[in-house]
C-alpha cells in the first residue's frame, strides 16, 4: 500500500477498520502497511499510533514501539493503553525502574488498574524490593483474589523473605486455581526444602523430574527452569544438561531480534592493556561476593583493566562492596538497565573477556550475556552447573568439581586450574567466644553445618543421627532461618532416637563474630547433594576441617575440590559408610583431629 497515496477525510475510518481486520487475522505485516498509511496523511491518529506500537511490539522491534508510544503519550499524556505497554515492554527488557515509572503513571489516572498494579509489584520484586511488591500484590488480590500471576508470585516474594508457610499457601492456592502451573510446582516444592520439610520428598523429587521433562519439549520454551532445584536432589546429569540447554533456548530467542538489531563489534587489534569485566549481581556481603572481594585488586594491572557490572542495587556499605569497588579500575552499576542498555555499555567499554559470576541464579540477567557483547564470554564460581549455551565459551574449574565425566554434560569449554575457589582473605573478629556461649561445655564435641537449611536431606540427616548415637554427648550445630526448621530437625532426630536437645541452632551475627564463632566446632560435616561452598571456606579460614562426600555433579564435588586444594584430601570421602566412620575416627582421636588441623592453617 503506498504510503504516499492521499485518501480523504471520509475513507480513514474505514482504512482503520482494514488494519484492525487484518491484525485481528494475524496478517500483523500487511496491518502494520494500512496504519503508516494512515499515519502518513494524519500523523496525529492516535489509534493508528497505538496498533503501529502494538505490531512492533509484538514483533520484538522494541526501538520502534518505544518511538511510536512516546510520541502517543505526548499527544495525550493520560492514554492508558501506551503507559501499559511502555511499562510492559521495559519490564520485558529488563529495565524495571522504567517500568515502575509507567505502571506508576497508569495508577495515577486509574488507581484499580489491575494490571498496572501487577506489573508494578513484579517489577519492584525483581528489584528486590520485597515490601513494596507486597503492598501491590496484596492490592491486586483485594480486587481479584483468583488472579494467578498475583498469587504465585506473592507466594515467591515470602519463599525469598523466609516466611515460608505463607508462600506455601499462595503457592497451593495458585496450583488450585491453575492445575499444572510450573512455575508454583517448583516454588512450592523450594518452600518445603527451606522448612526441612521432608513429608512429600519423594514425591516432590518425582514431580521436580516430571515438570522438566514437560517443559524441555515445549517446542518454544516459556520460562526459565529453576537449576538450582536440580541440585537439591539426586537427580541424572542429563536432565542438568536438558533443562540447561532448554534456558540457553529460552534466553536466545527472548533476544533474538535485539541481537540482530545490534549486531555488536569488537577490537580486533587490541593495543594497550587488555580489558576484564565481571557481571554479576553478589558484589556485596554475599557468599561469593566474600569470596572475590579481593580477586581483583590482585590482577596485573600493567597488562589488564578490570571492569564489575552490578547488577543488584548493592548501595548499602559494607567491607566486601568497597574492596571490590576499591579493587577494579572500573565499577559499574547496571541494575537499572535493561539488558539491552548494560551490553551495549559493556561493549561500548570494549571489553575483551567478560566473565559472568552469576549463571541462571538469583537476580542475573543472562539475556546480557546472549547479546554477546564481548568476544570472549566465561563462568565462573557463582552457579554449579552448565549453562547449555553457546554464547558462554568457557568456565573456569578444576579436575575435582568437573571431571571427565561431568565435562562430557558441558556446553562450556573448561579451563582447568588448580585451587580456584577462594582468593579472598576473610575478615575474622577478635570477640572470645567459648563453647559455654552456645549451650556446651568445654569438653563437648561438636559437629557443625552451617550450610542453608534446604541443602539438607534426610539421606544426610541419617548419617549424622548415627554418628551421634556413636559418639555419645556430642551436638550437632546448624543454622536456622525458621522455626519451622527448628520444628522438622527436631521432630526428626526424636525418630532416630535422638534427643532434640542434641541438635543446635544458631542465631545471625555479624559476618566477623559469625566466623569466629563458628572455630567452636570440632569438625564441620558437609552435605550431600549440594555441598557447602563459601561455607566450606568460611569453616576452614577458621581452622574448622571439612569432612565432604564426593558425588557426580559440579555441586556436590564442591566440597571435595576445596579440601584438596587446601591439601586435606584424606576428609574427602568415597560414600556414606566412610564419611560416618570417619567423623566417629576423628571425634574420638583427638591427637589426629589436631594433626588434620594443623595441615589446615
Amino acid at each position: 500500500m503506498n504510503g504516499d497515496l492521499k485518501y480523504k477525510k471520509e475513507d480513514y475510518p474505514s482504512l482503520f477498520r482494514q488494519g484492525q481486520q487484518l491484525y485481528k487475522i494475524g496478517k500483523a505485516e500487511e496491518a502494520l502497511s494500512v496504519f503508516r498509511t494512515i499515519i502518513s496523511n494524519l500523523p496525529d491518529h492516535i489509534d493508528a499510533l497505538y496498533f503501529v506500537a502494538l505490531i512492533y511490539f509484538n514483533l520484538r522491534n522494541i526501538n520502534e514501539s518505544d518511538i511510536y508510544l512516546k510520541k502517543i503519550i505526548t499527544l495525550v499524556p493520560n492514554h492508558l493503553p501506551a503507559l501499559l505497554l511502555l511499562g510492559k515492554q521495559y519490564r520485558m527488557t529488563g529495565h524495571h525502574k522504567y517500568a515502575c515509572d509507567y505502571y506508576s503513571k497508569v495508577l495515577q489516572y486509574d488507581q484499580y488498574n489491575i494490571e498496572a498494579m501487577h506489573g508494578l509489584a513484579y517489577s519492584l520484586y525483581t528489584q528486590g524490593d520485597y515490601k513494596n511488591a507486597t503492598v501491590f500484590f496484596l492490592k491486586v488480590l483485594e480486587n481479584n483474589p483468583n488472579h494467578v500471576g498475583a498469587n504465585y508470585l506473592l507466594g515467591c516474594v515470602f519463599n525469598d523473605t523466609g516466611e515460608t508457610d505463607s508462600a506455601i499457601q499462595y503457592f497451593e492456592r495458585t496450583l488450585k486455581l491453575k492445575s499444572g502451573y510450573r512455575g508454583a510446582i517448583y516454588n512450592l516444592i523450594k518452600a518445603r526444602l527451606n522448612t526441612c520439610d521432608w513429608s512429600k520428598r519423594e514425591q516432590d523429587k518425582e514431580a521436580l523430574i516430571n515438570a522438566i521433562d514437560e517443559q524441555t519439549k515445549e517446542t518454544f520454551p516459556s520460562s526459565l527452569i529453576p537449576m538450582y532445584n536440580i541440585n537439591y536432589f539426586d537427580i541424572p546429569l542429563d536432565i542438568h544438561k536438558r533443562a540447561a540447554q532448554y534456558n540457553s533456548l529460552y534466553i536466545k530467542n527472548k533476544v533474538a531480534s535485539e541481537k540482530e538489531h545490534y549486531k555488536f563489534s569488537y577490537r580486533k587489534d587490541i593495543t594497550g592493556k587488555i580489558k576484564i569485566g565481571y557481571l554479576s549481581p553478589d558484589f556485596r556481603q554475599h557468599a561469593v561476593g566474600m569470596l572475590v572481594h579481593e580477586l581483583f585488586k590482585h590482577h596485573d594491572k600493567e597488562h589488564f583493566e578490570v571492569y564489575a557490572y552490578s547488577l543488584f542495587d548493592s548501595r548499602a556499605k559494607d567491607t566486601f562492596r568497597d574492596n571490590i569497588i576499591n579493587g577494579c579500575d572500573y565499577f559499574r552499576e547496571v541494575h537499572n538497565m535493561s539488558y539491552v542498555d548494560a551490553a551495549r555499555l559493556i561493549n561500548s567499554d570494549q571489553i575483551d573477556i567478560l566473565v559472568d559470576l552469576g549463571g541462571y541464579s538469583k537476580f542475573t540477567n543472562p539475556e546480557i550475556l546472549a547479546l554477546q557483547p564481548s568476544p570472549i564470554q566465561l563462568q565462573y564460581l557463582g552457579y554449579s552447573d552448565t549453562m547449555g549455551a553457546d554464547f558462554i565459551n568457557y568456565i573456569i574449574a578444576d579436575d575435582v568439581i568437573i571431571n571427565y565425566e561431568i565435562e562430557k554434560m558441558y556446553a562450556e569449554k573448561i579451563v582447568y586450574i588448580p585451587n580456584n575457589f577462594c582468593v579472598s582473605a576473610l575478615p575474622v573478629s577478635e570477640k572470645a567466644f567459648t563453647k559455654k556461649d552456645i549451650g556446651c561445655s568445654d569438653e563437648t564435641i561438636i559437629f557443625c553445618c552451617m550450610n542453608s537449611v534446604y541443602k539438607i536431606d534426610p539421606g544426610t540427616f541419617g548419617v549424622w543421627m548415627n554418628i551421634l548415637k556413636r559418639v555419645p554427648g556430642s551436638v550437632i550445630w546448624l543454622s536456622a532461618s525458621n522455626d519451622k526448621v527448628i520444628k522438622n530437625l527436631k521432630k526428626e532426630a526424636r525418630h532416630y532416637g535422638v534427643n532434640d536437645s542434641r541438635i543446635l541452632f544458631s542465631d545471625k551475627i555479624d559476618f566477623p563474630d559469625y566466623l569466629k564463632r563458628m572455630a567452636l566446632a570440632d569438625l564441620f560435616l558437609d552435605t550431600f547433594n549440594y555441598n557447602a561452598g563459601s561455607t566450606a571456606i568460611c569453616a576452614s579460614w577458621v581452622n574448622v576441617p571439612v569432612l565432604t562426600l564426593m558425588g557426580k555433579t559440579n555441586a556436590s564435588r564442591m566440597g571435595a575440590s576445596i579440601c584438596k586444594s587446601i591439601g586435606l584430601d584424606e576428609m574427602i570421602c568415597k560414600d556414606k559408610k566412610e564419611y560416618e566412620e570417619k567423623a566417629v575416627y576423628y571425634a574420638n582421636k583427638k591427637d589426629d583431629l589436631i594433626a588434620v588441623k594443623q595441615k589446615n592453617e
